[in-house]
């Protein structure tokens, strides 16, 4: 991300404006990273949603989700209709009461 993203963040932040972030992780140091980059550049950790396979076993990483309100998803086809119900309405509450999200 260019030092521009990051302003644009910031600016619509402080608008009162909502952000959802979408990024697309290449690798599993993608996260750390972005939120690194967040906090090196002022601006707050978002509340964070993320699916349960996407995540690399790391206690390190594990310990800082925990603090940032990180929500794990799991994805499965075989998943019944009731999870992803839950799942959605979950995620739609969380969406609505935060103004800046982390989703992957």
């Amino acid at each position: 991300m260019q030092q521009q993203g990051f302003d644009n963040i910031r600016k619509l932040l402080q608008q009162g404006e909502r952000v959802v972030l979408m990024p697309v992780f290449r690798s599993f140091a993608d996260l750390p990273v972005l939120l690194y980059a967040l906090f090196e550049n002022k601006i707050e950790i978002p509340f964070t949603i993320g699916n349960n396979e996407d995540l690399p076993s790391a206690k390190i990483l594990e310990k800082v989700l925990k603090k940032i309100g990180y929500v794990l998803t799991k994805r499965s086809r075989d998943q019944s209709l009731q999870w992803s119900f839950i799942n959605q309405a979950v995620i739609r509450e969380i969406i609505d009461k935060y103004r800046f999200l982390l989703l992957f």
